[in-house]
């Protein structure tokens, strides 16, 4: 790396497929400044004394007034903002009770489905399991590989399934 290249520093550059939502962000940004300066531009002219004279004066030697307010004046006495989006912890529990009355209550038919069926699934898991240990027990040294193999395989597919049902059950009943 080249001492130049450490020296300057670059400026970033968002990925190309992320560049839109770059755009849009800085697009909200500048929306929200010029937001709080406007605020800011009616909050001072709501609480600067009018007189019909300095009015009349300001509006003759300037079309369009400027105002010098920096954004700490802008600040000062006025609650603080929120980002776009932000909602107050109220605010957010009235939405919460609102979407709980509109959804449908929750129906425990499927609980009762989900209990046989891993009931059903336990007592064919350990009907496996049972089997596969009863082969595993009866082979014998000639007869090779593959019913030792088989029962295992069979054994293995008995602890799924119960597992299988645990889960199920787990998910519906706790």
């Amino acid at each position: 790396m080249d001492e130049r290249d450490r020296r300057h520093k670059r400026e970033f550059e968002p990925p190309p497929w992320e560049q839109e939502a770059f755009e849009r962000f800085e697009m909200d940004r500048r929306e929200r400044e010029e937001e709080i300066r406007l605020e800011a531009a009616l909050a001072a002219l709501k609480t600067a004394p009018a007189e019909p004279d300095q009015a009349a004066e300001s509006r003759s030697d300037d079309a369009v007034p400027e105002l010098a307010i920096t954004d700490e004046e802008a600040v000062v006495g006025e609650e603080p903002e929120r980002e776009a989006g932000a909602l107050r912890a109220a605010e957010l529990e009235a939405m919460l009770l609102g979407l709980r009355h509109e959804e449908p209550p929750v129906a425990k038919n499927y609980t009762t489905i989900a209990n046989v069926v891993s009931a059903l699934l336990v007592t064919s898991g350990l009907g496996f399991v049972i089997w596969a240990a009863t082969l595993f027990a009866r082979v014998g040294t000639k007869q090779g590989p593959t019913p030792t193999l088989a029962s295992l395989l069979l054994m293995v597919w008995g602890f799924l399934l119960m597992g299988g049902a645990a889960l199920l059950f787990r998910k519906y009943n706790l």
